[in-house]
């Protein structure tokens, strides 16, 4: 790792600089006229960086004293992610222009010359800073003023003083260690632990959740309503009876990756509480809301409109369910009722009714025994 002594200059952050001949990379900003040396961030810190934010394609990542914007093409190029980069050094900004554009993401990304103290940041779902601890402080007011409930600020060596951290992660590099530290911003918050869990994780971790007479979907149904939610885009989704939360994991990921919110209803103490610690340890609580009750006196409370219900409750209170979601799901959106093969006597009626409703396209996925109709709203 190289470093230099070089006057500030009134920047508050070079960011992550990859092009050490100009500038040694990923300068760490002083307070005015204050001596610092100028150290590079690795490529790997930087990606460290976006993974502990858990950076997805409908975030925007704002990178304070963005240097030659390698932050925000990273963000955009590797995530999928918008990016605005806020730097004050002229040169600097051009420089990331040209960059972004080689790196094929300038329609995803934007950099304003720019103090980053008058610098309006709610736009931002994500932060990322290397400045210093002093800077971290005064900057943390506007944080926690201007970003929304849930966004995530990464910080790359240097803390908030006694804002301590939701996590802390360390970064082996050539001759010491990187320490990158998370925050979030107040109100929903997101789970520490939806950032440590990648999907792989758990895909595996959620056939813990199964157990005898919790009438969970099977697998290959959870994999369907995960592929439904995130191939389609859908934001805004209801559930009918949670059980122990198997199928709104499994609808949870897909949110996770379009940026929505399940409400999901479950009238049952004991299956209810299972749900709930089930969601927190698998840290899928900010895509997940548990409400308590009986689904006929709580759906009509709920405003909408919603992207897809999934019916999964008492077989026998399918046409009322459905007479009371329906005009709350939008057009292009979905019904889905579950068990219309393996309970096909008693929801015959429904099935037809759906199969002829001049509003709605129905076919059923058979990929299991249980059967899935899925009605999409003209």
């Amino acid at each position: 790792m190289t470093a230099r002594i070089a006057r500030f200059r009134e920047v508050f952050g070079w960011g992550a600089l990859w092009m050490a001949p100009v500038l040694t990379a990923g300068a760490c900003a002083p307070l005015p006229g204050q001596e610092v040396p100028y150290v590079q961030t690795p490529h790997h810190v930087v990606d460290a960086m976006l993974r502990l934010a858990a950076v997805g394609k409908d975030d925007v990542v704002y990178d304070l004293g963005s240097g030659d914007g390698r932050v925000v093409i990273a963000a955009a190029r590797d995530f999928g992610a918008r990016g605005v980069g806020i730097e004050i050094d002229p040169r600097l900004v051009a420089e990331s222009i040209r960059w972004a554009a080689r790196a094929r993401v300038a329609e995803r990304v934007r950099f304003a010359q720019g103090d980053l103290f008058q610098t309006d940041l709610s736009p931002a779902t994500v932060v990322t800073l290397y400045l210093t601890r002093e800077v971290n402080a005064r900057l943390r007011p506007k944080l926690l003023r201007e970003l929304r409930p849930g966004a995530r600020i990464v910080s790359h060596r240097f803390d908030m003083d006694d804002w301590p951290p939701e996590r802390e992660l360390r970064v082996e590099g050539e001759a010491s260690e990187h320490v990158v530290y998370l925050w979030v911003a107040p109100g929903r918050r997101l789970a520490a632990r939806s950032v440590q869990l990648d999907e792989a994780t758990i895909r595996a971790e959620v056939e813990k959740i199964r157990q005898p007479g919790m009438m969970n979907v099977p697998r290959v149904d959870g994999e369907f309503l995960h592929d439904l939610v995130a191939g389609r885009g859908y934001r805004r989704g209801l559930e009918i009876g949670t059980s122990n939360g198997y199928s709104a994991v499994w609808m949870a990921l897909g949110l996770r990756k379009t940026g929505g919110r399940l409400i999901t209803l479950e009238i049952d103490a004991h299956r209810a509480d299972l749900a709930a610690e089930n969601f927190k340890r698998l840290g899928l609580e900010p895509y997940v809301e548990l409400r308590r009750g009986d689904a006929l006196k709580l759906v009509p409370t709920i405003e909408g409109p919603f992207d897809f219900v999934f019916i999964d409750a008492w077989k026998e209170d399918y046409p009322k369910y459905f007479e009371l979601v329906f005009p709350k799901v939008r057009s292009g959106g979905a019904i889905l009722a579950h068990n219309v093969l393996s309970h096909a006597p008693a929801l015959r009626a429904f099935v037809e009714m759906l199969q002829t409703h001049p509003q709605l396209e129905t076919h059923i996925d058979r990929r299991s025994s249980a059967g899935i109709s899925v009605s999409i709203k003209k």
